[in-house]
């Protein structure tokens, strides 16, 4: 079996990998082959990648029968990361062909990106004969057993396994605003 995780970007889909890396049956990466255009992938895999969502149809004739993961955060999450991180900037130039200048600019982006990847993936797999899940991330422990008993994962990996939702993988690092140099802002 593989198992594909995807979503907008900033969903925990490292965390994710890092808790799937876990399960002895399994192989667990977080965007091994983001690059390639049509990547190929063992049999017993687990990749999370929000890349994936520009090869949906790449990989849903490729493994038609794998389980799709939605990685579902809070929109203000996904948004509060995505606007502080330089790679929005690149998607939009992108996207829009234009740079965002303002912070007005990249907040209504992150939104709209968020809006875009979470309809492109549920119109994607509604109605189809795909398996796919929803995963509300950081899950709690009852929803994480819930997905693991799909992958019929021992139950004696899952404690370690959940583990890893404590930890902040990849997270975003706010930067400590700088003084100005004149002294101005200090007490």
């Amino acid at each position: 079996m593989r198992v594909f995780a995807m979503g907008p970007g900033r969903c925990c889909s490292m965390t994710f990998a890092k808790a799937c890396a876990h399960f002895g049956a399994f192989t667990s990466k977080h965007e091994s082959r983001d690059k390639d255009l049509h990547p190929t992938y063992p049999d017993d895999h687990i990749e999370s990648c929000w890349h994936s969502i520009w090869k949906l149809n790449w990989l849903t004739s490729r493994y038609p029968d794998a389980l799709y993961v939605y990685l579902r955060r809070d929109r203000a999450d996904v948004v509060g990361s995505w606007v502080q991180r330089p790679r929005m900037d690149l998607l939009a130039k992108g996207m829009l062909r234009k740079d965002l200048k303002t912070k007005k600019d990249r907040y209504a982006f992150a939104h709209n990106w968020y809006t875009f990847v979470v309809d492109l993936i549920h119109n994607y797999f509604r109605g189809t004969r795909f398996k796919f899940v929803v995963l509300n991330v950081p899950p709690t422990l009852g929803e994480w057993e819930r997905f693991c008993t799909l992958l019929n994962v021992s139950r004696d990996e899952i404690p370690e396994s959940f583990s890893e939702w404590k930890i902040k993988h990849n997270a975003t690092v706010v930067a400590p605003k700088k003084e100005k140099e004149d002294g101005a802002g200090t007490n």
